[in-house]
């Protein structure tokens, strides 16, 4: 791997997730921070197993985009977590068990929605190309069907650039952690290197 490139990358997309992370605690009830980030490379499979399984089953909703650098982002989420993640988002006040419409599905969905977007479009802000966010999706289950759903819109056996972020979500005395994943081709890797290097060079 390029090391520059991963540098690159990885200023990126923490700066993208810091933005959402500061406006989510700005207007929630709880405190949203990264806690930890970093690069590797492997394939899908590769990085669901990176994923800190608490027990058998997790949440993920995730992203892709389509176009001339196609890439997708996901985040994981602990489906015993949907108490403490909602009392940090809507406050003591909100009961799920009140709003039988409201599910895990849909909170995890929400909140997966305001990070994954800031994430991908710190990426789609630097190409300023076309591409095509799709709408968000969301996976429950074991390490194998989570595989599966992603697998939906992703080559399973693509070795990626692979951005991992961990973030802590805190409220009184309650915490829980949630894991952000973003699968990036080398060539949008080296696209993002090539424009950063010419915004370096260009005259102020």
């Amino acid at each position: 791997m390029n090391d520059e490139e991963n540098w690159i990358l990885q200023r990126l997309a923490v700066s993208g997730l810091k933005r959402s992370l500061d406006r989510i605690s700005s207007v929630c009830a709880g405190t949203w921070k990264l806690t930890d980030s970093g690069i590797f490379r492997g394939t899908l499979p590769a990085a669901v197993r990176q994923h800190s399984f608490k027990k058998p089953s997790a949440a993920a909703v995730y992203f892709n985009v389509k176009g001339e650098f196609p890439f997708a982002t996901v985040m994981f989420f602990d489906p015993d977590d949907i108490g403490h993640l909602t009392r940090c988002f809507m406050g003591d006040s909100f009961s799920l068990s009140a709003h039988p419409g409201i599910t895990g599905e849909v909170v995890f969905l929400e909140l997966g929605n305001m990070v994954l977007n800031s994430l991908t479009n710190a990426v789609l802000n630097v190409l300023k190309r076309k591409t095509v966010p799709m709408l968000p999706k969301y996976v429950e289950g074991d390490l194998q069907r989570i595989v599966a759903g992603l697998g939906s819109v992703m080559d399973l056996k693509q070795d990626f650039r692979i951005f991992k972020a961990t973030l802590a979500i805190s409220r009184g005395e309650s915490s829980g952690t949630c894991e952000v994943f973003a699968m990036i081709p080398d060539e949008l890797a080296a696209e993002l290197g090539r424009i950063e290097e010419k915004r370096q060079e260009a005259p102020f």
